[in-house]
């Protein structure tokens, strides 16, 4: 940054400093975000390029199915389900049927190893359904026939990063500062533009006056005949 060299030079410095720092943010940024818009296109280019491949949409479709009797206790339903994670899991989360539903199933999460949603809405990094009548576990996701490195990223990483629930709020400040950089980009970008247009038109008028207005329409010398020669 070079101080006292003018407002030009000030903001035109501002915006290579700030794009240079902010850019792996909004890099990453853009390339996890882009998923939320194009997800198939995103998931199909992502796995083409990387072992693995994508979860399928029936892992996260589950029906409980009607049974006589009163159902499953919710403690019931968290020991079934915690036999159907790895050992060591935590309980993080559970959602309850609704009762209005005969379809309806419990959603149980727990939290293994790094847990990368633990700062968001919906703590926990394995799911399981519940069904409410048999206390039998149905979908584990992500599908643990499924884990390779490449899937962990997609699946738990990529959006968690995105959204900063990987770390609490004080940390997650910092999503908020580089979030408001393009703002100060966009601002810094269009003074310097303007600035500049401004120098270019001063610049010229200056060429203008030094060579005493030559140029078409211009009047010709004193002496000479219009249109004559020099």
């Amino acid at each position: 940054m070079r101080r006292g060299k003018g407002r030009y030079k000030l903001n035109y410095d501002l915006h290579k400093v700030v794009g240079f720092i902010a850019l792996p943010a909004l890099a990453i940024w853009a390339l996890t975000g882009i998923n939320f818009e194009l997800p198939k296109q995103t998931e199909g280019a992502y796995y083409a390029l990387t072992p693995g491949s994508a979860a399928p949409e029936s892992i996260y479709e589950f029906e409980s199915r009607p049974g006589s009797g009163p159902g499953v206790t919710m403690g019931e339903a968290v020991e079934d389900a915690r036999g159907a994670v790895p050992s060591g899991s935590r309980l993080v989360a559970i959602s309850i049927p609704e009762k209005s539903e005969e379809g309806s199933a419990y959603e149980v999460w727990f939290a293994h190893g790094v847990d990368t949603w633990a700062y968001g809405n919906y703590p926990g990094n394995y799911g399981v359904y519940v069904d409410r009548y048999s206390g039998r576990a149905g979908r584990y996701f992500p599908d643990p026939g499924n884990e390779t490195v490449t899937n962990d990223f997609m699946q738990n990483w990529a959006g968690a990063i995105h959204m900063g629930t990987l770390v609490g709020w004080l940390p997650r400040t910092g999503w908020i500062v580089f979030g408001l950089t393009p703002l100060l980009l966009a601002v810094t970008g269009s003074v310097t533009w303007v600035m500049r247009r401004r120098m270019g038109k001063r610049k010229k008028r200056r060429d203008r006056d030094r060579d005493g207005g030559s140029g078409p329409g211009a009047p010709s010398p004193v002496g000479a005949p219009a249109g004559a020669e020099a």
